[in-house]
């Protein structure tokens, strides 16, 4: 084989590899059948919104693009088909969790404890409960946090 046809079996197996992770792993909404769309879309406009704000107070480079990453994860994470019912509580968690998550790899230094977004929740989500569920994110996106770019 010619360095020409390896380098060219090398992209083409490259590329096959991308795809294959984005119809499963990188997956997006809409969430799994258990998930009510008209609910769903109506909380996750207000959980944008308030990220937003949120992102805005915080300092951080780039909010636009934290909130985007923070609500594809959260997205990924709704589309998981294990997910028995939709939960407003637990949606606002997951979200909660996700921008945490974001915010870890955008900017470790500025992110919140979770006994920080704790109190930024008004104690609606105890610090164990927002661990918590950060590691069944982790676990269920499979560690999988930076979705392929161009």
């Amino acid at each position: 084989m010619s360095t020409a046809q390896t380098s060219s079996h090398c992209v083409a197996s490259s590329l096959t590899s991308i795809l294959e992770k984005e119809q499963s792993i990188y997956r997006r909404c809409p969430p799994n059948p258990n998930v009510p769309v008209a609910e769903y879309s109506q909380d996750r406009s207000l959980l944008v919104s308030w990220c937003q704000t949120l992102v805005g107070q915080g300092g951080f480079r780039s909010s636009d693009e934290l909130v985007q990453t923070a609500m594809a994860l959260a997205d990924k994470y709704m589309s998981y088909e294990h997910l028995q019912s939709y939960k407003k509580d637990h949606y606002q968690l997951i979200v909660v969790v996700s921008l945490s998550i974001a915010m870890k790899l955008d900017s470790p230094a500025k992110a919140p404890s979770a006994k920080e977004l704790s109190q930024i929740c008004q104690g609606t989500y105890t610090p164990q409960e927002i661990e918590s569920e950060e590691m069944c994110i982790l676990q269920v996106l499979a560690w999988y946090l930076h979705p392929p770019t161009a």
